[in-house]
């Protein structure tokens, strides 16, 4: 039924932000030119 337990959503999520994290950092030195 896609039920997961707390420790493996809290995961899941730090993994996401994680990944959202570096992809903002690239598109930032990408479209800022470094400014960052």
């Amino acid at each position: 039924r896609g039920v997961i337990s707390v420790t493996e959503r809290q995961g899941y999520i730090l993994r996401i932000r994680e990944l959202a994290k570096a992809c903002g950092a690239a598109w930032l030195r990408t479209v800022g030119g470094g400014a960052v």
